[in-house]
């Protein structure tokens, strides 16, 4: 699996500052098919909070459902707080 720079950067901040964190999404999907892809989604048991902590340039994407847009030279990566299902009534 090819992981860019920035993605090994943001992976590495994360774990140094106490925080699990995991790709996720199409990312993992398009490399387990050999399919060339740049749709990096970061899990973590960061909050958003914790996250803006960590990085200077971030912007709320979705911040009500914990996700976090981390900016590094001008390149976009979304880091959502790992969730935790509710009980399902059916």
């Amino acid at each position: 699996m090819q992981i860019n720079n920035k993605v090994m950067f943001i992976l590495n901040s994360l774990n140094k500052n106490g925080f699990d964190s995991y790709l996720v999404g199409g990312f993992v999907r398009d490399n387990i098919m050999n399919i060339p892809s740049n749709d990096v989604d970061i899990t973590t048991a960061a909050t958003p909070y914790e996250i803006k902590k960590i990085f200077p340039n971030t912007y709320d994407t979705g911040i009500k459902h914990g996700t976090i847009t981390v900016v590094i030279e001008s390149e976009r990566f979304e880091i959502t707080t790992f969730r935790i299902d509710g009980q399902y009534t059916d």
